[in-house]
């Protein structure tokens, strides 16, 4: 029932959900790496508390994150990893994460070209990369079922926790780490750290995380 590797501290490998390695995906121990075939494969790596991730700081706490990356192109991807739990059991999962999603090359900002052409900062809660935790309370590995309940957050300005509270039904369930972008822009990346889940006894409906940090939607149009 222990979630294994929660700070990505602990080594790589190369595990696909398809089975099949790439040089460009290299992901924390333990975790394995799925995306959306229709749209682009990103490329993936566990970063460490070096420059060039020290400014802006991209490791949240500890030593590495887990970072994916598409250039110019659209994802839906990210990491998973079973569990094993009992029916009745209360999952909660909580991950530290934010996006670089930018049409400019300024690190510490996520821009869109605005009408005039000059840089638009995207304000945390606005659209553009989502950023997901899910739990499969069934344990299934399809992160497209719908039986993967997601909670789904924009964090653009530095980590901030995404959580989701989910009743477990079988002896195994599947944890789901995700991003999805909305524009193919020149910067699409995505960090996450300090993944935690937290088990208890009891039953109950799926309850989205607290969100302290939350700010209302707003529409993005880009040229």
């Amino acid at each position: 029932m222990t979630l294994r590797n929660p700070s990505f501290d602990l080594g790589t490998h190369r595990a696909t959900l398809i089975g099949q390695p790439f040089g460009e995906i290299d992901v924390p121990l333990h975790w394995i790496a799925w995306w959306d075939s229709t749209l682009s494969r990103p490329e993936m790596k566990v970063i460490a508390r070096t420059s060039p991730y020290l400014d802006p700081p991209r490791i949240c706490h500890g030593t590495h994150a887990v970072q994916w990356f598409s250039f110019y192109r659209t994802h839906h991807a990210g990491l998973l990893q079973q569990v094993s739990t009992r029916p009745g059991n209360v999952l909660s999962l909580t991950a530290r994460a934010h996006g670089w999603f930018s049409q400019f090359d300024d690190p510490r900002l996520s821009q869109y070209s605005g009408t005039d052409g000059l840089p638009v900062t995207i304000q945390d809660g606005e659209p553009g990369m989502e950023l997901m935790v899910g739990i499969d309370p069934s344990g299934g590995l399809d992160p497209w079922s719908e039986d993967v309940v997601w909670s789904i957050q924009f964090w653009y300005s530095g980590y901030k926790s995404i959580s989701l509270t989910v009743p477990a039904s079988g002896s195994q369930a599947t944890l789901y780490l995700a991003s999805k972008t909305l524009h193919p822009f020149k910067h699409c990346d995505a960090y996450f750290d300090d993944v935690e889940l937290v088990v208890e006894a009891g039953t109950g409906d799926p309850i989205p995380g607290p969100d302290p940090d939350g700010y209302p939607a707003r529409a993005m149009v880009v040229d």
